[in-house]
């Protein structure tokens, strides 16, 4: 698959992974928070429903939720029937461990505003002899050096890593996107096995980036997240079977239709444009 094009519900981005192969156990990206309007032609309420976009780098989105979850986090950027632009960070662990998917936790974490640089990194440790291990989750907004960071408990991801612009689904079928113009993601990275660890102190130097091979993990805020990476965070075009998600037809939004551009010469950069 690698370098394909490939569907997945209502997705716009990039997945490494699947299949056979090993599970990534750790994803990193940044990005730019963007500012959403409402389509021309549109009006808030002409469908009855939101305009609803989500940003987000997860582990495991692909396959059988009932046995692996997905741990993802992101921004939200939505407009409501009335009109109201909602901009905000998250994070979500989705798992179908108990034989139903379902959100075991899910937590809008504080506000975002349009331009501002955000990072999110997602991580899974495996318990000692074979017990259930440990999801971390880091999300920092670098303009106001806002950070989350949660350690839980959770069964192994599923096999992949992605990247991703979501119009997320709402009564059976996808909620219509706003227009975000253009989405700007960089250092997309993943690795296989890492340690994670919470509550890390910045050492001064304000990196505005999030963990990334060649990079301190020190973090601009009051509150971090750092981590150790088992080996070389790799770019998106080193990902097993890599391929992007194009959404064609957009429910409810007839003729619209985005594909992520070509990956930067770094292997882990992209856009999306409306």
């Amino acid at each position: 698959m690698a370098g394909s094009s490939v569907a997945k519900d209502y997705w716009i981005g990039y997945v490494i992974g699947g299949g056979t192969t090993p599970a990534p156990h750790y994803a990193q990206s940044g990005w730019y928070v963007p500012t959403v309007t409402v389509p021309a032609g549109y009006s808030p309420d002409s469908h009855n429903s939101k305009y609803m976009s989500y940003i987000w780098v997860g582990l495991g989105g692909i396959g059988d939720a009932s046995t692996h979850p997905l741990i993802q986090a992101g921004t939200e950027q939505n407009i409501t029937a009335s009109g109201s632009v909602n901009y905000n960070a998250w994070w979500e662990l989705y798992t179908g461990a108990d034989g139903g998917a379902n959100v075991i936790d899910s937590k809008t974490l504080f506000p975002v505003k349009p331009g501002d640089q955000v990072g999110a990194v997602i991580d899974w440790v495996p318990g000692s002899n074979g017990a259930t291990g440990s999801a971390g989750v880091g999300v920092c907004n670098w303009n106001t050096n806002t950070c989350f960071n949660i350690s839980t408990s959770s069964n192994e991801p599923g096999n992949t890593a992605e990247w991703i612009l979501e119009a997320p689904e709402v009564a059976g079928t996808a909620a219509p996107l706003p227009n975000f113009s253009t989405i700007q993601f960089f250092n997309g990275c993943w690795a296989y096995a890492t340690t994670f660890s919470t509550n890390h102190k910045p050492n001064g130097t304000v990196n505005r980036y999030p963990l990334h091979a060649g990079y301190s993990p020190a973090q601009g805020g009051s509150s971090g997240v750092t981590g150790s990476i088992t080996g070389t965070c790799q770019t998106i075009n080193q990902g097993p079977q890599w391929g992007r998600y194009v959404l064609t037809n957009v429910p409810i939004m007839p003729g619209v239709n985005i594909t992520p551009s070509t990956l930067g010469s770094n292997g882990s950069d992209f856009q999306i444009n409306y």
